[in-house]
């Protein structure tokens, strides 16, 4: 039975070694189906060792444990907070598997083996910048391979400097740190950067102490006082493309908005986004100014505040501060590596990935290892019974996802078209799961309005503002409502809040148009029509680089020359009329109405061929309209034709027939 327990414990061992060594290639272990694998591996092999060693963070850990769950319970979408729950459980398991195995040997293994990871990591890199393919390795992204390799670069650094190996050993570590540096610098990773100097300044603290503080803010400040501006601007690559790159400040004030808004509890576990949206802020972006939006504040600590609340944040740092107690009296090596990722989640989402929790939870277990108690005697049937009740959870929640809004919204979207009202009961169930998301609240309200129920449609598409204030297209909904219902004072107010927030939103420009024109405020609506002419030609060809920027220039220009025509001909220009209804052929040279209306100027300006000739094409594109046969009904009494004009009307009277035997 003892060598049993014994192989049990080895396996166990070398299983948790592979799948921390493995994660990095897999994603990083981003994708939810990785996930759900890693968490059923942590659960079973928990399940079979069932064990426990005391440590010093077990209480804090059970305080931050009981902090989420209060904060699940006040959540404001529990599917996401579930998720995130389940994954803490399957981190909290893994650090007591590993702390319950953890030896010397297993310690020089993790090294290694993290070394090597971070040299292939760092390899791939190199051949993917050669090939011109974004340098990220096999990670998500450059920050998270960058913050990868950086753990292994302050790993070698730490020992290097720490521990003085032999000569030879001292010449490989070398070479791979500079390999490692290399690797880093072609990412372009700003918080990969960051977190390198967060080690280094670890490490010199750990050899001359005080002294160590003082020549790395020297050394610091001589390097970027030395290196070129456009050295430093290339390696940083602040004048990248990304319009939220440099925007961390912004986003962590967002943060704080958040955090002010929901103190206690916070968003609940994986919310950030949800409110995000309220405090968004604009861009520099050409085509729109609110396309950007983030999941992650880019600080860890403040997203634990606004998830979890402030009290869940104490918790983590006192978990934290306890591991750093330990870590300089006992482990040197693995406190600076632990800082390096430490450093980077100041400035980027890097505990978001687990592949680097990973890492973090098993320097952690090196740290804390040595002052470990005994292993505590708990019933083993009843932890088992536990893991089997979140095993079994999890399992279901994965693959049924009885919580999930999101499978509701994606039947729904396959009906909107063909069938509009079983689209809306779909969206009505993905609201249920997840009132507060702004979006499923701004469809509903449009497919609410399309099946005749207005209120309902005002109440979620007002929801959806108080959701969202930053969002245009509720605005607009809102406004075409008040628009249709004659109540054109609440529509133009409505509307100009979606053009002060995206002002090249062309929809939202002709609606404006349109309610000038029902206000008699002809110079605005002429203005308006010719300015949203300019802009889509500005903008036509443009590259657009996201769904949100798609929704905003896409516009019938054909239908907008028609309806500047109709103004001008309302008002006299019949010149100016011509050309915007010719215009309006020319982009669409089906557009039926068009050439009803050049047959109206025509016949206005006395030229009854003309008007015949346009009033002809009117019908021949749309002949089931009776306003066009009566138009060509009006030209023929001019001609005198009487029997087209009988022919016309019989036409007429049998359409409209055809119509009542339809409504009946």
């Amino acid at each position: 039975m003892k060598i049993l327990n014994i192989n049990k414990l080895l396996i166990t061992r070398y299983l948790l070694l592979v799948t921390c060594l493995l994660a990095p290639f897999f994603n990083g272990l981003k994708d939810p189906t990785a996930i759900f694998v890693f968490e059923t591996v942590i659960f079973i092999l928990f399940f079979i060792i069932s064990n426990f060693r005391k440590t010093d963070i077990d209480v804090p850990v059970f305080i931050f444990f009981i902090l989420v769950i209060f904060s699940t319970m006040n959540t404001i979408y529990l599917d996401s907070s579930i998720n995130t729950v389940i994954l803490l459980i399957s981190y909290i398991i893994f650090f007591y598997c590993i702390i319950s195995v953890y030896d010397e040997q297993f310690k020089k293994y993790f090294y290694a083996g993290l070394i090597s990871v971070s040299f292939i990591l760092s390899l791939l890199i190199i051949i993917q910048t050669f090939l011109e393919i974004t340098p990220k390795a096999t990670m998500p992204n450059p920050n998270m391979a960058a913050g990868y390799i950086t753990a292994g670069a302050s790993l070698v650094l730490s020992i290097l400097i720490l521990e003085k190996p032999k000569l030879k050993i001292t010449m490989l570590y070398c070479f791979l740190f500079l390999f490692f540096w290399i690797a880093l610098a072609l990412t372009h990773s700003r918080g990969g950067l960051f977190s390198l100097i967060c080690g280094l300044a670890v490490v010199l603290y750990f050899k001359f102490k005080k002294k160590g503080i003082i020549i790395f803010t020297v050394g610091l400040l001589v390097i970027f006082i030395s290196i070129p501006k456009k050295t430093l601007t290339n390696i940083t690559k602040t004048d990248g493309g990304d319009s939220y790159a440099l925007k961390r400040p912004a986003i962590w004030k967002t943060a704080v908005e958040i955090i002010k808004e929901k103190p206690v509890f916070g968003t609940g576990p994986g919310n950030f986004e949800l409110l995000f949206y309220k405090y968004n802020f604009p861009v520099d972006n050409l085509i729109s100014r609110y396309s950007k939006n983030t999941r992650f504040a880019h600080n860890e600590f403040l997203q634990i505040a606004a998830e979890g609340g402030l009290f869940t944040l104490s918790a983590f740092l006192f978990i934290l501060m306890i591991v750093f107690k330990n870590g300089i009296k006992n482990s040197p090596v693995s406190t600076v590596v632990l800082s390096s990722i430490i450093g980077h989640s100041l400035v980027d989402f890097n505990l978001h990935l687990p592949a680097l929790v990973f890492v973090a939870i098993i320097l952690s277990s090196d740290i804390l290892y040595k002052n470990c108690g005994e292993k505590i005697k708990l019933n083993k049937k009843y932890i088992r019974i536990f893991l089997a009740i979140i095993l079994i959870f999890n399992t279901v929640n994965f693959f049924i996802k009885p919580f999930n809004a999101e499978k509701y919204k994606t039947i729904a979207d396959k009906f909107i078209n063909t069938n509009p009202e079983k689209a809306l009961k779909f969206y009505q169930k993905a609201v249920e799961r997840s009132p507060n998301n702004f979006e499923y609240r701004r469809i509903a309200g449009e497919l609410f309005y399309d099946d005749g129920n207005i209120l309902e449609a005002i109440k979620n598409l007002k929801k959806s503002i108080g959701l969202n204030p930053k969002n245009p297209f509720a605005f607009t909904s809102l406004s075409n409502i008040y628009y249709e219902l004659s109540e054109f004072n609440k529509a133009e107010y409505y509307i100009h809040n979606s053009l002060n927030i995206e002002p090249n939103y062309l929809a939202a420009k002709y609606l404006l148009a349109k309610i000038n024109e029902k206000q008699n405020k002809i110079e605005p609506a002429l203005a308006e029509y010719n300015d949203l002419i300019s802009t889509y030609k500005f903008f036509s060809g443009a590259s657009l680089s996201s769904g949100y920027e798609k929704t905003l220039l896409p516009i019938d220009i054909s239908t907008v020359y028609n309806s500047l025509g109709f103004l001008q001909m309302n008002i006299g220009k019949f010149n100016d009329a011509i050309s915007n209804y010719n215009l309006s052929i020319k982009t669409n040279p089906e557009n039926a109405q068009a050439y009803s209306n050049l047959a109206s100027v025509y016949f206005i300006k006395k030229n009854y061929s003309e008007a015949l000739r346009y009033g002809k094409l009117a019908v021949f594109y749309e002949r089931e309209e009776p306003h066009h046969l009566k138009n060509l009904i009006l030209i023929y009494q001019k001609l005198g034709n009487q029997s087209e004009i009988t022919k016309l009307t019989k036409k007429i009277e049998a359409l409209e027939e055809l119509k009542n035997v339809k409504e009946r």
